[in-house]
């Protein structure tokens, strides 16, 4: 069966991208990798993803096996972590806006983004198959982002979240009813950031495995960078001239 590809989105094309719970993981896999490669060529160029509840015709999200799907091996899984952390180190914003029923990736993608926004329809199914989560990296991101103790609610708690419930478990940054909130604040980020964005997320990222005096390094050469960038700044307002 031939795939229907969307068209981006004109004003944030070419990194945006619509995401369906219900498509298979190696669809999904294929066109985040094309958004990184995208957001590879062009640093600094925001990526919006837009999480839908679309499903295959014939066929409804509350009728999906649970993720990642009955015909899943450990190949695509592997390809699909990889190209998680691909989209987690581009050198621009990552927003997602997610609105309705969303399972799926949805969560994977939440985590890994820099800023999310929630339409107040959203249902959030977690990735949860006869009781048990989904044990991917997605519990490793949990931990990290809204810590251990909050995790483990999750895990015992119920399976799907309204909007709200996710707000109040950081999974999402706000809660906007415009269809244009993630194009805003991916516009914003980009304004004041760019692909400079990418530097501090990894800071972010490897902190919490990596000792400070181990870091130190890392973050010496980024203030270097910073510095070098200010002087770039500097030198073009005063005519070529460093101070």
């Amino acid at each position: 069966m031939r795939e229907h590809r969307r068209a981006p989105h004109p004003r944030y094309a070419p990194g945006t991208l619509d995401v369906c719970a219900g498509r298979p993981l190696a669809a999904v896999t294929a066109e985040i990798e094309a958004v990184c490669a995208r957001a590879e060529d062009a640093p600094g160029t925001p990526v919006v993803l837009r999480l839908t509840a679309a499903s295959p015709p014939g066929s409804a999200v509350g009728e999906q096996p649970g993720w990642p799907g009955p015909e899943t091996g450990i190949r695509h899984v592997t390809r699909w972590e990889r190209a998680l952390r691909r989209l987690e180190r581009v050198p621009a914003a990552v927003v997602v806006h997610a609105a309705g029923a969303c399972a799926g990736p949805a969560l994977d993608l939440l985590l890994v983004a820099d800023h999310r926004v929630a339409a107040p329809d959203l249902e959030l199914t977690l990735p949860v198959h006869a009781g048990r989560m989904w044990p991917g990296t997605l519990l490793h991101r949990l931990a990290d982002q809204i810590g251990t103790r909050r995790a483990r609610g999750l895990l015992a708690g119920a399976p799907a979240l309204d909007a709200a419930q996710a707000l109040a478990f950081g999974l999402v940054d706000e809660i906007d009813p415009g269809t244009d909130a993630a194009g805003r604040a991916a516009s914003r980020l980009a304004a004041a950031q760019g692909a400079e964005l990418a530097v501090r997320r990894r800071l972010l990222l490897d902190g919490p495995s990596t000792d400070i005096d181990d870091a130190l390094g890392a973050h010496l050469a980024a203030c270097d960078r910073e510095l070098r960038l200010r002087g770039t700044a500097g030198a073009t307002a005063s005519g070529g001239t460093q101070p």
